[in-house]
């Protein structure tokens, strides 16, 4: 991706009054400190308290959503291609903001002590008068059973 030349930052700033050199300072920082925080978390190797990488992450959010509101304001006034630059630069951030505020969602997995731990478990009912059987499937989702079975009883 392009770099973004200084005077267009300027630029954003005296149509703006918002300094997005300080979003950008900010997100490098997040990146570079709490990011990995947040992944932890939600991957069970978390240590210790994170809840200021996720202020910091929540910070984030509603300053992209601001940037994005203006920048629509005065979409009309950033029409050269240093200002399409920033503009790709800046929805690349506010999607990696909005992939890393979902995580939860991307690394939701059954685990114990970072291993698979067995799958989620499902009771199928069965014909009026039989018991109900329970069923798990396997690591990613796969039916695993005895040796002609395609699924695992328990």
């Amino acid at each position: 991706m392009e770099q973004i030349k200084e005077g267009v930052l300027d630029e954003f700033k005296a149509v703006t009054k918002f300094d997005v050199r300080d979003f950008f300072i900010d997100f490098i920082g997040f990146s570079g400190e709490d990011y990995l925080n947040i992944v932890n978390f939600y991957s069970g190797r978390g240590d210790g308290p994170v809840q200021s990488s996720f202020a910091r992450l929540e910070h984030l959010k509603e300053q992209s959503d601001k940037i994005a509101e203006i920048a629509d304001i005065n979409s009309g006034r950033f029409n050269t291609y240093g200002s399409w630059v920033l503009m790709e630069h800046l929805e690349n951030i506010s999607e990696a903001i909005m992939t890393i505020a979902n995580l939860p969602k991307y690394l939701r997995v059954n685990t114990s002590n970072n291993q698979y731990g067995g799958g989620q478990g499902l009771t199928i009912p069965q014909r009026k008068g039989k018991p109900s059987k329970p069923y798990s499937a396997g690591p990613g989702g796969r039916r695993t059973g005895g040796q002609n079975s395609h699924w695992k009883t328990g």
